[in-house]
């Protein structure tokens, strides 16, 4: 995703971090990322893993994770002028991130996805927007594989 999507060596804004896996990926292939998670624990840990993958040299600088609530992100991550928005979907009406009355996982749908928008809107502060869908997104899998094919002898 990062590499389709994100010139190289971009910047990635994550408004639902969750787990360490996006940030330490995007560090590892040379992107810089800052994820905001709701959760300070969730925030502490992901430093934690990370700080531990800078140690043994697995990657070159640890990710940023903010805490806070993504309805803030302009706030939050001001500093940021992200080449690339990416996150997981919240989980909307598919279970309840946590109890914290700010986590929009608690919503129901109509004031989740109203909610969502304005995230994603405040995120992409200059105006250019690109969503790629599962669909768009498979097309490029099935693309990249068969060039990879090609380049292989397939």
């Amino acid at each position: 995703m990062y590499r389709w999507f994100c010139p190289k060596g971009g910047k990635v804004l994550d408004p639902f971090s969750g787990g360490s896996v996006r940030g330490i990926v995007a560090e590892y292939l040379g992107y810089s990322y800052t994820g905001i998670d709701l959760r300070q624990e969730q925030v502490t840990e992901n430093a934690e893993q990370a700080q531990l993958l800078y140690e043994k040299g697995a990657i070159d600088r640890s990710p940023g994770w903010i805490q806070g609530d993504s309805r803030q992100i302009g706030d939050l991550a001001a500093h940021v002028e992200a080449d690339f928005v990416f996150s997981c979907l919240s989980y909307a009406d598919l279970g309840v991130y946590s109890d914290a009355p700010a986590d929009i996982s608690n919503m129901d749908y109509a004031d989740f996805l109203t909610a969502y928008r304005e995230i994603i809107i405040q995120a992409f502060r200059d105006g250019e927007v690109e969503i790629k869908t599962v669909d768009d997104l498979k097309k490029l899998i099935e693309i990249d594989i068969a060039l990879q094919k090609d380049e292989i002898g397939f």
